[in-house]
């Protein structure tokens, strides 16, 4: 989403080359939608699909370092972590699911500033967990997650998506989530208003009612109005 809304300055970019491509990929590579309810529609395990060749990736969320152990085992070789097709070429999206900032008009900044700092200290940030769910921000408490991980509790641990229970993390492990972990450049940022937007834009060029180029055109319009009505 950042690479096509500045949300600093109100530069939106859909009517582009960028966002077309992604239109294309999609009209390309996407499943269409056959009306079926979401209870009717028959589920396939993903990880089946991967394992007996059937499909080359699948969506993944790696949190912790058990996450990732598991998406090794489970395939039973190493994996590759890549990002959705992006006009930027970005890796994997890394989401946040804390974050905090202080106003501007605020009276208490200092009380403010205390709070988040406590946030970001050993205290809050170390855990004796392995089924914690984040990634912590604190090197130090990152590295005591992938030293519990390479030496759980005994009985402890979490367990893969088989039901088997997740092997230590080992040394190979270690090293390509720490190398996962510190290539992360693109953050995800939700925006619910754009994406309904675009839902109700794009079906029109899937369906080759409108060209690709009247379809930017009005996401680009509509969005622009929807930023500036927040400014």
């Amino acid at each position: 989403m950042t690479s096509l809304i500045n949300y600093g300055t109100g530069e939106v970019a859909f009517d582009s080359d960028a966002f077309r491509d992604l239109m294309k990929f999609s009209k390309t590579y996407g499943s269409y939608d056959d009306g079926l309810e979401d209870d009717q529609e028959i589920w396939v395990d993903p990880n089946e699909s991967i394992r007996n060749g059937d499909a080359a990736m699948v969506n993944s969320f790696i949190y912790n370092p058990s996450s990732y152990i598991s998406l090794v085992t489970v395939y039973g070789e190493p994996v590759s972590v890549a990002g959705y097709p992006s006009a930027t070429a970005g890796g994997p999206l890394c989401a946040i699911t804390d974050s905090f900032s202080i106003s501007s008009e605020s009276t208490n900044v200092d009380a403010c500033w205390s709070f988040i700092k406590s946030l970001l200290s050993e205290d809050a940030q170390m855990t004796d967990d392995t089924n914690s769910y984040e990634i912590p921000v604190l090197k130090t408490a990152f590295e005591a997650q992938i030293k519990l991980a390479m030496d759980p509790p005994q009985g402890g641990g979490n367990f893969n998506y088989d039901g088997q229970r997740i092997p230590p993390m080992t040394e190979k492990m270690a090293q390509d989530y720490r190398a996962l972990v510190g290539s992360l450049d693109t953050i995800m940022i939700p925006d619910n208003a754009v994406n309904a937007i675009i839902m109700e834009e794009v079906p029109a060029y899937f369906n080759d009612q409108k060209t690709d180029t009247a379809v930017s055109a009005l996401i680009q319009n509509r969005v622009e109005t929807l930023v500036k009505e927040r400014s």
